[in-house]
Order: C-alpha cells, then sequence, then structure tokens
C-alpha cells in the first residue's frame, strides 16, 4: 500500500465517526409502548385511540398504543350515542380508560340493564368465594362437609341464636334411630381428628326411617363360602308397616331370590312379589306362556343353583302421593359344585303409592342385562375376584 493512501487514513476514521453520529441524531425515536385498559358500557364497544381503529374492544381488554400527549378516543356501538373523550398518554405508564355511552333504544337499555345485573352478581359471587375461602382457611372441618353416613347428614349451615359460632354444623338424625346416627357422627369427629366440643351442633330429626345405603355389595370370598341351603327363597311377602325404602329392598329380596329347582323363570320371584303390589298391579304379573330364561339362568338351572341378591345402587325421590325408587340390583347363582356365577344388574324403577294406610308399588318396570353383550366388566363383580 502506498504512503499517500495511508496518510488518509485518519481524515477517513474521523469521517465515518461523524456520519454516524449525523444518522443517530436524524434517526426519529420510536415511542414506548404504552398500556390502555378499558373500562366500557356496553360491554362490547368499536374503540379508535388517536384516530388508529383497534377494532371491537370488550369490558376489561387490554390495548397496547404507541402514542404521547394529548389523543382522543372514540367509541361507538349500535343503539348508542357514539362519543370522544381527550387522554393524555404518557408513554410506558400503564393507564384505565373508562367508557360509558349512553343507550339510543329501548332494546340497548335493555342490554345495559341485563350486563350491569350480571357485574353486580359476579362481585357478590366473588366476595362470597373470598369469605368462604377465609372460613375453609379458618375452619379445616368444613373441607370435609357435607359428611353422611346411614343414619346421619352433617351439613354446613347458619349459626343459631346469639352464638359467637361463625357457622353451625346441622346434623340431621331420623327418628327412633337418634342415638344410632349420633353414635355414627361422633365416630366420624372422632377418626377425623375433630374436637366436637368445638363446633356448634344443630340438631333437626327427621320423621321418616333411615335411607337405604347401597352397600359395595359381598366380596368374592363371601360368595365362595355360600352354598344353596344358605339362602331362604321368601314366601311370604308383606307390605304392612314397612317404609318406602324397606318396601322396595323387600321387594327385591322377594322378585330376586330364586330357586332353580322349583322356579321356571325370573317371573316366579315377581309372583312371589303380589303381595306388595296393588291389586291391579298384580293381576298384570304372570310367568310367560312359553318362558324363555337366560345364559345365566340355564347353567344356574343345571346345578341347581340358588340366587343371592344384594343392591349396588338405590336412590329414592318422595313426591306428594307416591315416591319413586331407583336401583341397581346384582345377584350370583350359588351352588355346591360350580363356583359362583355372578349375574346383572338389574335396573329397577319401582313407584310406590304412599297415600294409604299401607305403601304399596303400584308400578314397576326393569332392564336385564343383554345375553350377548359381554358382562366381563360387570360393576357387579367383586373386586377380589380371583
Amino acid at each position: 500500500m502506498s504512503k499517500s493512501i495511508k496518510k488518509y487514513w485518519p481524515i477517513a476514521g474521523i469521517i465515518a465517526v461523524l456520519a454516524i453520529i449525523v444518522l443517530a441524531l436524524l434517526r426519529p425515536w420510536s415511542t414506548p409502548e404504552t398500556e390502555l385498559t378499558f373500562v366500557v358500557s356496553p360491554n362490547q364497544v368499536q374503540i379508535a385511540v388517536g384516530g388508529e381503529d383497534m377494532g371491537e374492544v370488550t369490558h376489561g381488554d387490554v390495548v397496547t398504543v404507541e402514542l404521547s400527549g394529548e389523543v382522543m378516543v372514540e367509541a361507538s356501538s349500535e343503539g348508542f350515542e357514539s362519543d370522544s373523550l381527550p387522554i393524555t398518554v404518557e408513554p410506558g405508564e400503564a393507564q384505565t380508560v373508562h367508557v360509558s355511552l349512553v343507550p339510543t333504544s329501548e332494546e340497548a337499555e335493555e342490554l345495559v340493564e341485563e350486563e350491569e345485573a350480571v357485574s353486580q352478581e359476579q362481585i357478590i359471587t366473588e366476595e362470597y368465594h373470598d369469605i368462604a375461602e377465609d372460613m375453609h382457611d379458618k375452619h379445616p372441618i368444613l373441607h370435609d362437609l357435607p359428611q353422611e353416613d346411614s343414619h346421619y347428614g352433617a351439613y354446613q349451615g347458619l349459626p343459631e341464636g346469639s352464638s359467637t359460632h361463625d357457622f353451625g354444623i346441622h346434623l340431621h338424625l331420623y327418628e327412633g334411630h337418634e342415638d344410632k346416627g349420633r353414635e355414627q357422627f361422633h365416630t366420624w369427629m372422632e377418626d377425623a381428628g375433630y374436637n366436637l366440643g368445638d363446633y356448634l351442633i344443630v340438631e333437626t330429626v327427621e320423621d321418616e326411617a333411615p335411607p337405604v345405603a347401597a352397600g359395595d355389595g359381598p366380596s368374592w370370598d363371601d360368595l365362595t363360602a355360600m352354598s344353596p341351603q344358605d339362602i331362604s327363597v321368601p314366601s311370604d311377602a308383606s307390605a304392612d308397616g314397612l317404609s318406602v325404602d324397606e318396601l322396595a329392598v323387600h321387594f327385591v329380596d322377594v322378585s330376586t331370590t330364586w330357586d332353580t329347582a322349583e322356579d321356571v323363570h325370573h317371573t316366579d320371584g315377581l309372583i312371589r312379589s303380589k303381595p306388595l303390589m296393588t291389586s291391579a298391579l298384580a293381576d298384570t304379573v304372570q310367568t310367560p306362556h312359553r318362558p324363555t330364561p337366560s345364559a345365566s339362568w340355564w347353567t344356574a338351572y343345571d346345578h341347581g343353583a340358588k340366587s343371592y341378591p344384594w343392591i349396588l345402587e338405590y336412590e329414592a325421590l318422595d313426591y306428594q302421593n307416591d315416591s319413586t325408587v331407583k336401583m341397581s340390583v346384582c345377584w350370583a347363582w350359588i351352588a355346591d359344585d360350580m363356583q359362583p356365577v355372578i349375574d346383572g344388574p338389574r335396573t329397577i324403577e319401582a313407584t310406590i303409592d304412599t297415600t294409604g294406610d299401607t305403601n304399596v308399588i303400584n308400578e314397576f318396570h326393569y332392564v336385564d342385562p343383554d345375553d350377548f353383550v359381554d358382562n366381563s366388566g360387570s360393576p357387579c363383580i367383586p373386586e377380589d375376584v380371583q
């Protein structure tokens, strides 16, 4: 490189530095982004900020702008007067913009009223949740309520009288079974680690029998230990003095306990159940002219088996003149020379007339499993089956 060129290097460097400084001075600096949170009524409004259309903005939406100083916010919505309002934007400093349009139609007024009502409900709900959360943090027992067993129900409720307690545990018992219910409740409290004396217990005694609680059913070991001699086929069905729940359980016991050495069809159990029905309903129950037993019935018949039933699910709905009972019933065929054969579930829905001196079944229908459907996943099968 020649000496003449080298002598110009310092000059070129100075020119380059000056060019960078000039470009930096001439380059326009971008405005920092600013977040605008919109609180609007109605809940959806068309918004423009500084002449830039932001589209439809929903109540609570955040819009980002690159503006500075005083700008105009324009708002519009069908059925409302359009409005404009000035705001001062400090770049980078978020702010809330309140827009409330005046309705010009009856439909718009109704819309605003509905939205305000919903908003108020949300506020009340949030306040309730906050209070409830604080209560649950202060009183861990509330996480375990409601709590129910066969003879009691315990629920969170308001304290009564001039009590200083934040809440009361409302203990529902059943007439004639109060001691049993209290015993179950006290046992639960003790097992759960709660001190009974720390809480306000408000007792209510229901004028009815305890509900039927469907259990888990027998275990596989229980069933394999049985023999047909352990099973008695009911022959003296009677509805006298039975509550709705007791009548429903009795109906299941009578109608689904069979002895294949004597019975030819599952309707034989229904025939034994006739004393539990109204006369009109009992007249409709007959053994089919050509009975067609199920495949499991034929298997049971070949081994002289008897059925052992249990209720898997139970629900009772009480009405003014009757009660509707819905049940899911399982049974096992028990014989001396074979392993138990699990059958069901049969779903039963029965209507019980409660207007007379004696509760009686005035309508029922049932559905049995399909013979052609694999029942290996049946809920009737005990969990410990081999």
